[in-house]
């Protein structure tokens, strides 16, 4: 019989892809009332994930140039950009400056979310931190991941403490995911990462009688809403600025999104925001 966690775990991530790739009638409806924003990837640093190496594909020997071109080509064409566990992030330049309601597009679905918090910037330097749900809360920590030894790509976790002294893991899903979950375009191989964020309370409860994960949604971050909601727009006018107060910019035409949530959720593995392109809102 098939291990019903490995069932809906099959089962998720296929209608995420697929739901990511294709438009439905209310992606187009939606999609009437967006304008795609052309963007150049600047930086791609995700952290360990399930998805590092495939979305975008890299392989042994490809360049860091390499890997951001994918990238750059991703995010232009609606295809899947990983930003692995905490902290990982995508910075980019718009071609055009962008002066009100826009989406950072994901693949979530209804009861699978992984929150990504959104930063805009008019110059690349002071940035502003979109105040969605529950970030008041948040405190800025530190997490360092650490390879587990030489041979870490048969390894079934992969370590990480907080600057709060939390211990934890990311959990290898070796049934699914077999390629190395650190950059291979880093070839230096350091022994740890480290990346510094706000953490956002975990959105994912176990729900026996369904026996399946539910990841909730927050208001206010990428990845968060499907695309064809208008809850997954983002408001300029709920920034706020590294001391947690309120803030205002005319426009901006930096966007970093970075994963919001330290988490891993069973055989789902960790909350990994994904990001497929960027839009502004027609109104």
């Amino acid at each position: 019989m098939i291990n019903k966690h490995i069932f809906y775990y099959c089962v998720i991530t296929c209608l995420t892809l697929f739901l990511s790739s294709c438009e439905s009638s209310g992606n187009e409806d939606k999609k009437s009332a967006l304008k795609k924003i052309a963007v150049q990837v600047i930086e791609y640093n995700p952290a360990p994930g399930q998805f590092v190496n495939v979305y975008p594909e890299c392989k042994s020997g490809d360049s860091y140039a390499t890997v951001l071109s994918r990238a750059n080509y991703a995010l232009n064409n609606d295809k899947l950009v990983t930003l692995g566990s905490f902290g990982g992030y995508v910075t980019v330049k718009t071609e055009k400056p962008v002066t009100g309601k826009f989406q950072v597009a994901g693949n979530a679905i209804a009861s699978s979310a992984e929150p990504g918090i959104v930063q805009i910037s008019s110059d690349g330097k002071t940035w502003y931190t979109i105040c969605g749900e529950h970030f008041k809360e948040t405190k800025n920590i530190t997490v360092t991941y650490t390879r587990p030894g030489e041979n870490y790509d048969d390894d079934t976790y992969i370590p990480y403490k907080t600057s709060d002294g939390v211990t934890g893991y990311v959990t290898r899903i070796t049934e699914y995911h077999t390629q190395p979950y650190f950059p291979l375009w880093d070839t230096e191989n350091p022994q740890t990462v480290t990346f510094t964020g706000h953490r956002l309370p975990n959105n994912s409860t176990y729900d026996s009688d369904k026996e399946m994960y539910i990841l909730k949604s927050y208001y206010g971050y990428a990845d968060s809403y499907p695309n064809a909601s208008s809850m997954s727009y983002l408001d300029p006018a709920n920034i706020v600025d590294e001391n947690m107060n309120p803030a205002s910019i005319q426009s901006f035409t930096y966007i970093k999104v970075y994963t919001g949530v330290l988490q891993s959720s069973g055989i789902l593995g960790e909350c990994s925001t994904e990001v497929t392109g960027f839009y502004e809102v027609v109104e």
